[in-house]
């Protein structure tokens, strides 16, 4: 919340900058591939609006992807009968747009890496395999989740009740 103050840039009148920051965050969300509306809240920094599990997978698939967002797509390819390519999605899909520099994606990349190695994700570490991500709960354990990455593949994992009431005491870390 404090961040979205300071990007703001008026130090002067803290409700404008604030809502200015707010702004730039709905840009940035934008950027990644969010698509759901996000309400101008106080608490919009701290992910107070509802996104589903697959914009959370495409959005954080921007830190391993070097700050390119990705597009959503379940086919890889499209043949004829005759085994002929007719579509291809690396060739002829939408190609992946810049949302933040390059060393952004790194550093927070690597932030990470470390809510893996020794944060609340740690139950996600694969043997051998590099991984990072973010673990989530929300007010009242009603929902509990975790988005995460290797160098290949982004998977978001959501546990809630579908009648809004709590878990019981469900953790994203757990």
């Amino acid at each position: 919340v404090k961040l979205s103050i300071a990007i703001g840039g008026n130090p002067r009148n803290v409700w404008a900058s604030a809502r200015k920051g707010r702004q730039m965050i709905v840009e940035t969300a934008r950027k990644f591939g969010i698509t759901t509306p996000l309400i101008d809240t106080p608490s919009l920094p701290i992910g107070s609006t509802e996104v589903t599990v697959l914009e959370h997978a495409v959005a954080y698939a921007t830190f391993p992807n070097k700050g390119k967002a990705v597009a959503p797509h379940a086919l890889l390819e499209v043949r004829t009968g005759m085994g002929d390519l007719v579509w291809r999605f690396d060739r002829d899909g939408k190609p992946p747009t810049q949302a933040i520099p390059p060393s952004v994606a790194a550093d927070m990349a690597e932030m990470m890496s470390h809510v893996v190695s020794e944060g609340t994700a740690r139950r996600a570490q694969l043997d051998g395999i590099p991984a990072a991500g973010k673990t989530g709960t929300t007010n009242a354990y009603r929902d509990a989740w975790f988005v995460g990455y290797t160098g290949n593949f982004t998977c978001a994992v959501w546990y809630g009740n579908d009648d809004y009431s709590p878990t019981n005491r469900m953790t994203g870390g757990s």
